[in-house]
């Protein structure tokens, strides 16, 4: 919300510098984004706070100094001339739905010439970031901004049979906007219509066929007050935001609008001539409805630990609008303005008197003891598997949980499962609930190449949802990996974050398969013998879905059978020490079956070398070619020995090297590659 240090002394007349009026609205609550000075004015873009919806007009910022202050803040008198003939001769309001408009008020001036706005007003306009158009659209847009009440003003002779209908739009309407989009309405959606067409989106925009131009004669005058959820519904859905959506979605001022009305005339009249109907068409849904509100002193006392005089917690409360209605020194009553929609509770004043008092009064003793309890164990579980993961060089991602339909049957966690569809979604093509956290992680791998960013290794510890019955969705948390190099440094990766995750279980890769995964490229991973989850390379059909030219791996794991498994202290990366002595590394090429599974070679060398100071298994190649025979493939992988008190020589580790070909030939048939 923008407005000019100008315009608000004009509304209360305090004798304020730029700089303490920029002071006094921080200590009532603003947040003052930013200062320009420019040679005629100065400009405060201030941030508004959702439940004020009365401070986006200048006459409620001015208020606030008035309370600050004690110097009364008002708008302008109207002197609003009407020798017209009644207005209900010249034209007719007919509204059917008063939920969707609760207020309408129409006015017309007719015989007008529409001219420029005067130089000031154009200004004042232009220094708030609008452009100005002619006199009627500046005026409604300069009362809009003045007053925080949006208007809108038509061509009357351009609606047909002169009249306006608010009702909802019926399927399959179209109108142009005054933007120029083309919008197809939506038989929820509330519009301003003539006897014929829509001829405004109501709350939102106009349309370019009722427009105010430089042949308009007779102007017709709308003041109104919408349904403040559904504007905010048909701004999203048109894909159109204005300052007027923007202040019917917090409610407008009720009681103010037929001010407003009548100040728009006046000004309209000022500056194009013409002559104003007598009357309005009004309709109102209900009589306005007031609150009451009491507060006490020694309330106020016990809640901000400062005492303020009931002399001045009236005086505060009055400067604001309040109207004092009963009451003595121990408790009094005020009326709620009528732009005060957020106030309902004695609370509610006690934090106007805050505000205007200021919080820097209220002491920061602390006469209250808090302790917090210890994080929940998963809290930790999940916080500790990050860190691993993080420490191995993954980047975290957080991605959307709304995916395609294919993509969540494609990819699911559980094949078969049903997917959660979305009534609302926020995009038409992603109407389902994730089943996996694979699509969101190649959704992040192609922005990654699309900015030049390669080797992308992500992990994602999320939820994902699906189906179950009647009832709310199931929600598995998973743990999700993906990793650009391949199947293999994933599969490293994998190992390395359970070995740290988790020391004492065992960790074994079955191959198995996956919709989405290359041939023979899957595994499952069981830990301690139960299923946990997979590893996959990612099929190619599969990546062409995200237009990826690579074929990254990928894992989940389902973070239950985890959680369940690891018991805190977590060992950590950081906690390995720098060795004494150093290692002794011996490398060994087999050839051997291609049904030999590397989890059989991993335990028949662990055997090998039971009773020898064994590090590290390393697998580091596989190989089928021309020196290798058909069915028979070769794997590489080094064995590193280090012993914690001496330092270990060859002719130490030359009877282990010897038992572990020993015992590749004997148990896998194996044969030592020259």
């Amino acid at each position: 919300m923008k407005t000019t240090h100008r315009w608000l002394e004009e509304l209360c007349p305090a004798g304020l510098s730029p700089e303490r009026t920029a002071e006094v609205l921080m200590r009532a609550g603003f947040e003052v984004a930013d200062i320009e000075e420019h040679h005629d004015d100065t400009v405060f873009d201030l941030e508004i706070t959702a439940n004020h919806a009365d401070w986006l007009g200048a006459i409620g910022i001015a208020r606030e100094i008035a309370a600050a202050t004690g110097v009364p803040a008002s708008l302008p008198e109207v002197e609003l001339r009407e020798e017209g003939p009644e207005v209900s001769e010249l034209t007719a309001l007919e509204v059917e739905d008063g939920e969707l408009c609760p207020l309408y008020i129409a006015r017309v001036i007719t015989g007008v010439k529409v001219a420029e706005s005067p130089d000031w007003l154009k200004r004042r306009l232009e220094l708030v970031g609008l452009r100005p158009v002619n006199a009627p659209v500046d005026i409604t847009n300069y009362l809009m901004y003045e007053t925080g009440q949006p208007l809108h003003v038509f061509d009357m002779n351009k609606l047909a049979e002169r009249r306006i209908v608010v009702r909802k739009a019926r399927k399959g309407e179209k109108m142009i906007a005054i933007n120029g989009k083309e919008v197809v309405l939506e038989d929820w959606m509330p519009v301003i219509a003539d006897a014929e067409r829509p001829v405004a989106i109501a709350g939102v925009m106009g349309g370019l066929d009722s427009e105010i131009g430089p042949d308009t004669v007779d102007v017709f005058i709308e003041c109104a007050a919408f349904h403040g959820p559904t504007i905010r519904r048909t701004a999203r859905r048109t894909g159109i935001f204005t300052d007027s959506s923007a202040r019917f979605e917090r409610g407008t001022d009720l009681e103010n609008a037929d001010y407003v009305s009548r100040r728009c005339a006046a000004m309209i009249l000022e500056f194009c001539g013409g002559e104003a109907a007598r009357g309005s068409l009004e309709f109102r849904a209900a009589p306005p409805e007031r609150r009451e509100v009491s507060i006490r002193p020694a309330r106020v006392e016990r809640v901000l630990g400062i005492r303020v005089e009931p002399e001045r917690i009236e005086a505060v409360l009055s400067n604001l609008g309040f109207t004092k209605t009963g009451g003595d020194r121990e408790k009094m009553t005020f009326l709620v303005p009528s732009w005060r929609k957020d106030v309902a509770r004695e609370e509610d004043l006690i934090e106007e008197v805050a505000r205007i008092e200021g919080y820097d009064r209220v002491p920061t003793e602390i006469r209250l003891t808090a302790g917090g309890e210890p994080a929940p164990a998963r809290y930790e579980a999940r916080m500790s598997l990050r860190r691993i993961l993080a420490g191995l060089g993954l980047d975290e991602a957080c991605c959307d949980p709304f995916v395609k339909p294919e993509h969540a049957a494609e990819f699911s966690f559980r094949p078969g499962a049903k997917a959660v569809s979305l009534i609302n979604p926020p995009r038409s093509d992603m109407n389902a609930m994730r089943t996996s956290l694979v699509p969101g992680l190649l959704r992040a791998l192609k922005g990654n190449r699309d900015r030049n960013v390669e080797g992308a290794a992500l992990f994602e510890i999320e939820r994902a949802y699906f189906e179950a019955g009647e009832g709310l969705p199931d929600e598995v948390e998973l743990v999700g990996l993906l990793v650009e190099e391949g199947y293999a440094a994933a599969k490293g990766a994998l190992e390395a974050a359970l070995a740290a995750f988790l020391p004492r279980s065992t960790v074994e890769f079955v191959p198995s398969g996956r919709r989405h995964a290359a041939e023979g490229r899957c595994a499952d991973v069981v830990i301690d013998g139960e299923r946990a989850g997979y590893l996959a390379e990612v099929s190619a059909r599969h990546a062409d879905m995200f237009d990826l030219k690579v074929r990254p791996a990928v894992a989940e794991l389902e973070a239950d059978k985890l959680y369940a498994r690891c018991g805190l202290p977590l060992r950590s990366f950081d906690d390995a020490r720098i060795p004494r002595f150093p290692s002794v590394e011996r490398d060994f090429a087999f050839v051997l079956d291609e049904a030999v599974l590397w989890r059989d070679v991993e335990r028949t060398v662990k055997r090998a070398c039971e009773g020898a100071p064994l590090e590290e298994l390393r697998f580091f190649d596989i190989y089928r070619g021309k020196q290798i025979p058909a069915g028979k493939k070769s794997i590489a992988f080094r064995l590193v020995f280090r012993a914690p008190d001496r330092t270990l020589t060859e002719e130490a580790v030359a009877p282990v090297a010897e038992r572990v070909v020993r015992e590749m030939r004997n148990s896998l048939g194996a044969e030592l590659r020259g």
